[in-house]
Formats: C-alpha cells, sequence, structure tokens
C-alpha cells in the first residue's frame, strides 16, 4: 500500500519537495515552474503508479524524475538559444534591421512582410529591435522565460524571411 491515498495527496504533501529538488538546477522561477509542470504532467498520466509506492521510493523517484526533466528542459532551452543566436549572427550579417544599408525597396520588403506576423509576434520585433529591449525585459513583458523569448524571436525571423522572399519572387516573376 502506498503512503497516499489519492493525486491530491499526493501533490499537497510533495510539492514543496519537488520545488526543492529542483532548487539544485535552477533559482529561476519561471524554469522552476515550467519543470514542476512536466513532473506533476507525467505523474497525472499515470496517478496509481505513483500512489501505490512507499514514501521512501516514492520521494526517491520524484528525484530522479526532477533530475532528468531539468537537465531534458535545458537541453532544450540551449538548443533554443543557440539556433537564436545562429539567426541573430545571420542577421548581424544580413543587415535586416540596420535602416540605414537597407534600400528604400527592402525596407518596403520588410514592411510588407510584417503583414504576416500576429499582434504578439510583432510586439516582440518591436521590443528587440525598435524599442532595443533586452530579452530578459521582453521575457518579462509577455510572462516568458528569455529562452522561450530568444525560440519564439527566431521563428519570427525566420516567417519574416521568408515572406521578404515570397514577396521578391512575386514581383520578380
Amino acid at each position: 500500500m502506498g503512503y497516499y491515498n489519492s493525486l491530491e495527496d499526493l501533490y499537497n504533501g510533495s510539492y514543496k519537495l519537488v520545488f526543492t529538488y529542483i532548487s539544485d538546477y535552477t533559482a529561476d522561477y519561471q524554469n522552476a515552474q515550467d519543470i514542476a509542470g512536466i513532473i506533476w504532467a507525467k505523474v497525472a498520466e499515470n496517478p496509481k503508479g505513483y500512489l501505490d509506492m512507499e514514501k521512501d521510493h516514492l520521494m526517491n523517484y520524484l528525484r530522479r524524475m526532477v533530475k532528468t526533466a531539468a537537465l531534458d528542459f535545458f537541453q532544450i532551452e540551449k538548443r533554443q538559444v543557440d539556433k537564436a543566436e545562429q539567426a541573430r549572427e545571420a542577421l548581424k550579417s544580413a543587415k535586416i534591421f540596420d535602416e540605414e544599408s537597407l534600400h528604400k525597396e527592402q525596407l518596403t520588403y520588410l514592411e510588407q512582410a510584417k503583414g504576416v506576423l500576429s499582434e504578439d509576434e510583432l510586439q516582440i520585433i518591436y521590443l528587440r529591435f525598435d524599442a532595443r529591449l533586452s530579452v530578459r525585459a521582453v521575457g518579462d513583458a509577455f510572462g516568458i522565460s528569455e529562452g522561450a523569448v530568444r525560440a519564439r524571436q527566431y521563428r519570427i525571423l525566420k516567417k519574416l524571411k521568408r515572406e521578404i522572399l515570397r514577396l521578391q519572387q512575386q514581383e520578380r516573376g
């Protein structure tokens, strides 16, 4: 027989412990929340398996789950950051947002291409490139992590590039 009788009891009795385990991997509250969400989603997929465990075994299992989830989380975030850095470097070399070096025609394409972006995407681009806010400041404004901002920025810039190329090809063809 397990230590907890219900999933709610398990959560209430273990959430502080899970956050204590997570604190070994990050001090960032948003990242801790994301990792905790991963853990509790996994527990919710098979509650009976966790409810049937003895308390010591369950606590050790949760600790190992946190370790695995944290390592996976930060590996994914690092890949997203690396991709965003590559995109940023590509933008620097292409000088897409350096208005002084762009021709009037290119600025027109950029303005037209912005039409495919959602309101949130436009705001992120504005805050990052026009207002020149840091990734952290944009993340705080949207209530998301820095890694999430970098990943969204990468996808937005990729979307803009595709649309600019489409517009250029449409005009030529």
